[in-house]
């Protein structure tokens, strides 16, 4: 089996780009009323402890789904036996390839540690 290759992006990159990059405004729409926006906010107050801190499911699984997609993509492997991307894509509210699904999520951890250590 031939490996895929994604091209790395830097964070330069990752900073340029904005929401409208990658929905348009009727996907924007879906994106805001995904059961990710649900799961990130405060208001849903879905915690998981993780090595004795609490973190919003949501963040949890950004970080998971982030890693099992990049196996997906580069190598063509499923984490699971009944793991589908479109239904990954549809818990973000997401439309669209499956590279430019990889670098959304990129963006959005990307955001979500920014936004993390701007409040530090």
């Amino acid at each position: 089996m031939t490996q895929r290759t994604t091209p790395q992006t830097t964070n330069e990159d990752l900073a340029s780009l904005s929401l409208n990059h990658f929905f348009t405004s009727k996907q924007l729409e879906a994106y805001y009323k995904s059961k990710f926006i649900s799961d990130l906010t405060n208001d849903s107050l879905k915690t998981i402890n993780v090595n004795g801190f609490p973190m919003l499911m949501g963040m949890y699984n950004l970080i998971i789904i982030k890693s099992q997609v990049r196996m997906y993509i580069v190598s063509g492997m499923k984490p699971t036996r009944n793991w589908q991307i479109t239904a990954i894509k549809k818990y973000f509210g997401f439309s669209g390839n499956n590279e430019k699904f990889l670098t959304f999520l990129e963006w959005v951890n990307f955001v979500l540690k920014q936004s993390a250590t701007d409040e530090a």
